[in-house]
């Protein structure tokens, strides 16, 4: 893909780990099924990662998932195994811990590629209450500043297959286009609340 989708590929990757802690916070207050599907989603987006830091694209379906990390590189199939360790992990606080040394490896795999500036990982912020070690939003916003103006201001953060789950668009790119209109329609409604501006 073109360098610079690559790269804003990443950064919109990346921002899936600032509420790492909320993994362990859902849990402490018994949620365990909230905490256990947040980390497998934070799982799958750190699998995207991996994908991306490889220059190779994501199978549009799980089937094959697995397999196309494995052919990529024998450090890959480590991170495919500590991927699995993490998801069948039985404590929820030893899985987020297992995961933070993933994300520090990437992190370094990060540094080596040179894409920016040298990333240092920092503490992360006081609202996660102790809860995850590392804020990641240093890693996003030196991709932030290496991408042209006009994919820095965009209004929707990510690609399109980052945003969407289904098998349908995902396996058929053509579906894609399909999108088009709902996302060029005009409305005469005004829409001012914060719901309205998230959807």
């Amino acid at each position: 893909m073109p360098d610079d989708i690559w790269r804003y590929k990443l950064k919109y990757a990346w921002s899936s780990f600032c509420h790492l802690y909320v993994v362990k916070l859902a849990e402490l207050r018994g949620e365990t099924l909230s905490a256990r599907l947040l980390l497998n989603r934070m799982v799958e987006q750190a699998v995207q990662l991996v994908f991306l830091y490889n220059r190779r694209y994501r199978p549009g379906t799980y089937k094959w998932l697995s397999r196309e990390l494995a052919q990529i590189s024998p450090v890959v199939n480590e991170h495919v195994k500590q991927l699995e360790a993490i998801l069948m992990e039985p404590s929820i606080a030893i899985a987020v811990q297992q995961l933070e040394g993933l994300l520090m490896k990437l992190a370094y795999q990060h540094n080596g590629l040179k894409i920016t500036e040298f990333i240092e990982l920092q503490p992360a912020p006081f609202y996660a209450r102790g809860l995850q070690s590392y804020s990641y939003v240093n890693i996003e916003d030196a991709i932030l500043a290496t991408l042209p103006g006009e994919l820095q201001h965009l209004e929707i953060p990510g690609a399109l297959d980052q945003l969407i789950t289904s098998d349908h668009v995902l396996i058929w790119a053509d579906h894609y286009s399909k999108f088009r209109p709902v996302y060029s329609a005009k409305s005469d409604i005004t829409r001012t609340g914060i719901g309205d501006m998230i959807v």
